[in-house]
């Protein structure tokens, strides 16, 4: 239920018609507000009632803005402007992030809902052996910080 890492999925297809080069991959640049040396962590859940991006929290539960920017240069080396917001999103290092159809969204086993299942994974991080996924607090802890951020995602699934 949060973004370790983050990359910029884009659509080569459709920014052909967006622009007459489409853009370059190594020419455009990603960048986050938050210039810290650790990662941030979003709680993101499937009906977009996690965390907004300038609630990230750092592994020391500092809150932070990860607003990520994006310019997309095409292999002329000028800006495209106007690039349809549908064909850019998010997607995780770990696979951990599932896009819905209108949005991107996670939860722990992935089936696009927040239910018994993930209730089942998440006792297990939180019984028996810490695991970073159900931190949703992002303290280093599982307590009942995190109980309260799951309870309140129960039920979340994509539109």
């Amino acid at each position: 239920m949060k973004v370790l890492s983050i990359l910029i999925a884009i659509s080569l297809l459709s920014g052909f018609a967006q622009a007459d080069w489409g853009p370059d991959l190594d020419l455009s640049q990603v960048w986050m507000d938050y210039q810290g040396s650790g990662p941030v962590s979003l709680l993101v859940t499937p009906d977009g009632s996690g965390m907004a991006f300038n609630e990230a929290m750092t592994g020391y539960g500092e809150t932070v803005d990860s607003t990520i920017h994006l310019m997309l240069i095409d292999w002329g080396g000028l800006p495209i402007p106007g690039y349809q917001a549908e064909d850019i999103w998010l997607e995780s290092e770990d696979g951990g992030l599932i896009a819905c159809v209108q949005g991107t969204c996670a939860d722990i086993n992935g089936d696009l809902v927040v239910n018994l299942a993930d209730l089942s994974l998440f006792a297990t991080d939180f019984f028996v052996l810490y695991n970073y996924r159900s931190d949703f607090h992002f303290d280093g802890i599982l307590n009942l910080l995190d109980v309260t951020r799951f309870a309140q995602c129960m039920s979340a699934e994509c539109p």
